[in-house]
């Protein structure tokens, strides 16, 4: 006899696909019941968001999900205010440890701050005496890398030496205040918006001196090369017998003018940082001369630029003239 085939009985089978469903959907409903009871707890609410942001995004409850993720991003939201408060206070106390610290060094009139340049090639690198009071930023490093450095000189004690980076002394103290007084630049020869910047007290246009820097870099080219044509010019009327005008020859070559540097003092609300002074791609341009006085006179710096003194406009060479009959040896 042959084998029948089972029979299938396709009624129980839907019965059965029936009971699994209504199974699953129970067991949906009692997994969120059990998250809006975790999500009511005061306890586990903090704790438990974060994970369940995922799941209830993916759910099929979309206003409780809803729901649960806006109180989500005020928490987030609150967080961030918190940590934006935590720092703003943390600035502020490193600012006035800052303060106090300056304070300390200007109570006593022994301390001279320098302005010098950071030492190259294989030399130690200072470190900067900031980090040692704990109110050195802490993205600068601890060695003073920058091209410039502030060293604090005692009268008593010339050999003490501390070292601070610009930045980090500038918070210590408001260096326009003291410059030239307590604040000075180390030797002669500093670039025109150094010098320009201890003068004014801060209170200079770096734009309008980077500009005057052109002008003049132009000037002195033409200047050079006035001096040659002017020698030769002469050279060859000298061999002249007549007066100039009567003789054959050219007339003379006449010098360029060289520029004034004018309108680039701003008022008090307009100071620039020394640190932007000290960045300037221009701050090292036109440096002072250096001028000999013998072996026991020193030197005289002698500034390049021309400027307007008394209503009247000052070259170098009048500046070196003044200088010196102003100096006696």
């Amino acid at each position: 006899m042959e084998a029948r085939e089972p029979r299938v009985n396709y009624r129980q089978r839907e019965r059965n696909e029936q009971a699994r469903a209504r199974l699953r959907q129970q067991r949906q409903q009692e997994q969120l019941e059990r998250e809006i009871r975790r999500s009511a707890s005061p306890r586990r609410a903090t704790t438990e968001h974060a994970t369940s942001h995922g799941s209830y995004r993916d759910s099929s409850l979309a206003g409780h999900s809803t729901s649960h993720c806006q109180e989500v991003d005020r928490n987030r939201r609150t967080g961030t205010i918190n940590a934006a408060q935590k720092d703003a206070n943390k600035i502020n106390q490193q600012t006035k440890r800052f303060e106090r610290e300056g304070q300390a060094l200007l109570v006593y009139d022994n301390y001279t701050f320098v302005l010098e340049r950071t030492p190259q090639g294989g030399y130690k690198r200072a470190q900067c005496q900031a980090h040692y009071a704990y109110i050195c930023p802490t993205d600068h490093d601890l060695e003073i890398d920058d091209d410039y450095r502030i060293c604090v000189l005692k009268d008593t004690a010339p050999s003490q030496k501390k070292f601070y980076h610009i930045r980090c002394f500038n918070q210590m103290i408001d260096l326009p205040k003291v410059a030239l007084s307590r604040f000075i630049p180390a030797g002669a020869g500093q670039g025109l918006m150094v010098r320009k910047w201890f003068e004014h007290r801060g209170c200079i246009d770096l734009e309008k001196i980077a500009v005057y820097v052109e002008k003049y870099e132009t000037y002195d080219a033409e200047d050079q090369e006035y001096g040659s044509i002017h020698t030769q010019w002469y050279l060859q009327h000298k061999k002249c017998d007549v007066e100039l005008g009567e003789c054959a020859c050219p007339p003379e070559p006449r010098a360029p003018q060289q520029p004034i540097l004018t309108d680039y003092v701003t008022s008090a609300d307009e100071k620039c940082e020394l640190w932007d002074v000290l960045t300037h791609p221009r701050a090292e341009d036109m440096r002072g001369k250096i001028l000999s006085r013998g072996p026991f006179q020193g030197v005289i710096s002698i500034a390049p630029e021309k400027v307007i003194e008394d209503g009247t406009a000052v070259g170098k060479w009048e500046r070196v003239a003044q200088v010196m009959a102003s100096q006696r040896y």
